[in-house]
């Protein structure tokens, strides 16, 4: 049921699965309209208009009826024509307030899509926090650090997305753990936990934070470790260093600031961070897209304004969280939700120290080790952790047998790096093949770098960490609206090209595609220092992806219902039929020097051998040298004394230079 309160926000359900939605009260729709949808507000809480009702409709307990109607959308003061598609759940009264159309909409921020095809039930909500609204984005990935491009920036060319807003909150305040000591810098900002996540239609993930006071609305990275920011900062502090960051999409430069920040629970004085003034290089427009920066979520160490200032007062923000929070654990968790799935029943959170209601117990889950890499390179570590052998089971129900690239990995496992910036999964080029080449239809675009299936065509894959099977759910195997062709779509798992690792770190990146199969929970441990929390960092996944019921999803989502999946044309072909991706030449040049660098301790090794051994080489020379000299002037010595007669001589006695002279007399001796 829908009810209005003071600001006209309601909580939308589907299934069990919540949305804020804004109830316009302006009636720009047929006054003989009785019914009503409920809509986004905009990033001020401004309404954007769509359909309502001047009237009050009473419904017989317990029915529900659908709705479909042409409505006319202002935007400004131009007309945006769309149809609207809602489920009207049963109710005793809708009311909505009586007022007379406005001749002009306020213009909202960002671009209005006039596609809104959403059904939903609503659902009281007592109170109204400020939710933000955005445009899904055009962007794949934007990761930071040493790890660049990671997908391939043609790749925007493809959207072509036509949907409605969407914006999935939790249904309730989580409680917070009280605690007692707190750093003067340091502080609660209340005792509601976590932070709803945005899905931009399955391909990026925004969350809110403040920066001085105000909000932004952020991408939420664990493969970065650096924050920043585009747009006004009230009371901020500029350190005067300029930096630059480098992104998929473009620079994010600026200089490095300081304010106050909040984020989930926590408020952190005089948090380091880029304040971009210059997007002129990004190749879209991030605040059209519903974002205005950045917030990385991983190692401290991958951290360019850390570098940059080289001091702790400039570690990224979850680093400055658990450092003065003495008594917090040190631990993330990230539960992503999917678009799309017509039975999901969580909604996208992030938390920090506290786990997802629901979800406790992934703390039983076994705890994978992080994978360290070597010290020289540490500004390269990521949320690492090692499959299980033979960790990934192919579409066939066989073992995709791959070899690691990462040195002294042990035989059989892969490095994969949890990144949350990701939106396709970067794979081996042999698994992506493995998974996508024999799809009857596949076509591997060589222009674009990527694989498209026909969006009927359902696969079925698992990662198996820890011995815990993780299957991924067949509408993340390849997604729907992008300009491919009909009835095509990009296939998730991706050849690793651009985000190729060069020192050999890792094999894969299990971008948003496999985290919205998994729950995951990061604990940093003693990644971060001098706090109480000593144990290696690891990370805990928790499965979410029952494959039964992902089929029934898959069937009603992408087949109308109708299950053609036995079908002969969906089958997988043989595997001597098996299509294969081209290796491109600037691949098999970044192979061949990536093999070179993964080697260069080695090789390193060697050189400082070689130059020990010439070294000692050298010296045992010079010492032999210096041994066979004096020996010769030894044996030069010895000579003489055998020549000249007896060797041995008085203290008053002195051997001549001729050694053929005639022994002189002495002082005292008597003449002859």
């Amino acid at each position: 049921m829908c009810t209005i309160n003071a600001l006209g926000i309601e909580a939308v359900q589907s299934g069990r699965a919540l949305y804020p939605f804004f109830v316009c009260p302006r009636l720009l729709a047929s006054a003989s309209s009785r019914d009503f949808a409920c809509i986004l507000a905009s990033q001020k809480l401004q309404y954007i208009p769509l359909l309502a009702s001047e009237e009050t409709e009473n419904r017989p307990s317990g029915q529900e009826s659908a709705r479909a109607r042409n409505v006319t959308v202002r935007r400004g003061c131009s007309e945006i024509r769309g149809t609207a598609t809602w489920l009207v759940a049963a109710s005793n009264a809708f009311r909505l307030p009586r007022q007379p159309p406005p001749t002009c909409c306020t213009p909202l921020s960002f671009p209005f899509i006039p596609s809104f095809t959403h059904p939903f039930l609503c659902q009281r909500r007592p109170t109204a926090p400020s939710w933000q609204a955005s445009r899904p984005l055009s962007l794949l990935a934007l990761p930071a650090g040493p790890m660049l491009s990671l997908v391939p920036l043609s790749l925007l060319l493809l959207l072509d997305i036509h949907s409605a807003f969407a914006v999935r909150v939790p249904v309730q305040g989580f409680p917070t753990t009280t605690l007692d000591t707190r750093s003067q810098a340091l502080h609660r900002r209340a005792q509601v936990a976590g932070i709803p996540i945005r899905n931009s239609q399955n391909v990026q993930y925004i969350g809110n934070i403040t920066l001085g006071g105000s909000p932004f609305p952020v991408v939420l990275d664990t493969g970065s470790s650096d924050l920043w920011v585009a747009g006004n900062v009230p009371n901020t502090q500029d350190a005067g260093k300029t930096i630059q960051l480098s992104y998929a999409i473009g620079q994010a430069k600026g200089n490095i600031n300081y304010a106050s920040l909040g984020f989930d629970n926590f408020t952190v004085d005089k948090q380091a961070y880029v304040l971009v003034t210059d997007t002129s290089t990004f190749s879209t427009n991030i605040q059209a897209q519903g974002y205005s920066g950045l917030i990385g979520l991983g190692p401290n160490s991958g951290s360019v304004i850390y570098q940059k200032v080289d001091d702790h007062s400039a570690d990224n923000p979850l680093f400055r969280i658990f450092g003065e929070d003495k008594t917090s654990q040190n631990y993330i968790s990230v539960l992503l939700d999917r678009q799309g799935d017509p039975t999901e029943s969580y909604t996208g959170q992030f938390t920090i120290s506290e786990l997802v209601p629901g979800f406790e117990n992934i703390t039983s889950q076994p705890k994978l080790t992080i994978k360290d890499v070597p010290t020289l390179t540490d500004a390269d570590q990521h949320w690492a952790v090692l499959t299980d052998e033979y960790g990934v089971i192919g579409p066939d129900g066989e073992i995709i047998q791959i070899d690691s690239i990462v040195p002294r990995v042990p035989a059989k496992k892969l490095v994969a790096v949890l990144d949350s910036g990701f939106s396709f999964p970067q794979v081996p080029r042999e698994m992506s093949d493995a998974i996508y080449g024999r799809v009857q239809g596949a076509v591997y675009n060589t222009k674009m770098e990527i694989w498209t299936i026909p969006c009927d065509q359902e696969l079925n894959i698992t990662f198996i960490f820890g011995g815990v099977k993780f299957p991924i759910h067949p509408l993340d195997m390849a997604l729907p609206g992008f300009d491919v062709g009909t009835n095509m779509c990009v296939g998730t798992f991706q050849p690793i090209t651009s985000a190729f690792s060069l020192l050999g770190e890792y094999d894969m990146i299990m971008g948003m595609s496999f985290l919205r199969n998994a729950y995951a929970l990061i604990d940093f441990g003693n990644f971060v220092p001098g706090t109480e929390d000593t144990s290696d960092p690891f990370v805990q996944m928790l499965p979410l992806t029952d494959l039964t019921s992902a089929h029934s999803d898959f069937v009603q989502a992408r087949l109308n219902g109708q299950d053609t999946t036995g079908s002969a044309s969906k089958t997988l072909l043989p595997a001597s039929q098996e299509s294969h991706s081209p290796e491109t030449a600037a691949e098999k040049k970044q192979h061949d020097e990536g093999a070179i660098l993964r080697k260069w301790p080695y090789i390193l090794i060697g050189c400082l051998a070689f130059v020990i051994i010439l070294f000692g080489l050298c010296i045992w020379g010079c010492c032999t040298r210096r041994r066979r000299n004096r020996l010769k002037h030894e044996e030069a010595l010895a000579g003489a004394g055998v020549k000249g007669g007896n060797p041995y001589h008085t203290l008053g006695d002195s051997v001549a230079g001729d050694v053929d002279a005639e022994p002189q007399p002495g002082p005292c001796a008597a003449p002859s």
